[in-house]
């Protein structure tokens, strides 16, 4: 499947002549507006930079940076001293913000079913998935391992330690800290997070035809997988399989290190 590439527009940006220098320090409002067009120059940059990494890669020079966004060099250092200085601004803006702290504390909220916290979890997921935000996660495992160690969430610990404690309360067994989580049960738990995600690179990755509205389709997935997971869990418990999966997780305070 071919796809085709659209150049990204030039940025609109203030001249190289038109430098910060020349605002007037007598005037507090000149001084504001000043900011505030900084501030749209450096956003400006910051999107454009976001559509060209995640179309091409991160090990792009700053002068071919610069040149895609239609800007100097010069310019370029002005918001950013460096390469990786816009690069950790992309992701701040882009990636580190995929998860709401309201939306991990519902996931623990006894109140509500353990389907309803699920599937109002992983909406919220999903809800966040953009073009670029799941094909810079593909960029960056592919082309900077230390960058993805970087922003990777710590997964076990906020969601897969969570949900294995929910199902194990579901099916009337032991906390976790009453008996260790098993890597299978981590793994049992992967399984429905990574079909979730797997939705992202279909529908942005590969093209697949699916919905705007991917709400109806997670709470599938939910339904599946708690039909499943219940005796899974309770099997695990009671007989644990033999070798690396039936080997505890080690533990630290809040969850699991792996």
């Amino acid at each position: 499947m071919t796809h085709k590439k659209a150049q990204a527009p030039a940025v609109e940006l203030p001249r190289d002549g038109a430098s910060r220098g020349s605002v007037k320090a007598s005037s507090p409002s000149t001084k504001r507006r000043a900011r505030a067009a900084r501030g749209t120059g450096e956003q400006r940059i910051v999107d454009q930079a976001i559509s060209i990494f995640a179309e091409k890669r991160f090990g792009a020079s700053t002068r071919d940076l610069a040149k895609r966004l239609g800007v100097t060099q010069a310019l370029l250092y002005r918001y950013f001293k460096s390469k990786q200085a816009l690069i950790d601004r992309v992701f701040e803006d882009v990636v580190a913000d995929r998860w709401e702290e309201r939306d991990l504390t519902q996931l623990l909220d006894p109140s509500k079913s353990l389907a309803e916290r699920l599937t109002k979890f992983y909406q919220a997921f999903v809800n966040r998935f953009t073009v670029q935000r799941v094909r810079l996660f593909m960029r960056v495992g592919l082309d900077d391992r230390k960058l993805a160690a970087r922003y990777t969430f710590p997964l076990n610990d906020r969601v897969l330690f969570p949900i294995v404690t929910a199902l194990r309360g579901e099916a009337g067994l032991p906390p976790p800290d009453k008996r260790p989580i098993l890597r299978a049960e981590r793994e049992l738990a992967m399984t429905l997070h990574g079909g979730v995600a797997h939705i992202g690179l279909r529908k942005y990755v590969y093209d697949s035809p699916l919905p705007d509205d991917l709400r109806d389709l997670v709470a599938f997935y939910v339904g599946c997988f708690l039909e499943g997971a219940i005796p899974t869990i309770k099997r695990l418990n009671k007989n644990p399989p033999r070798g690396r999966l039936g080997t505890n997780l080690a533990v630290r305070k809040g969850g699991p290190i792996e």
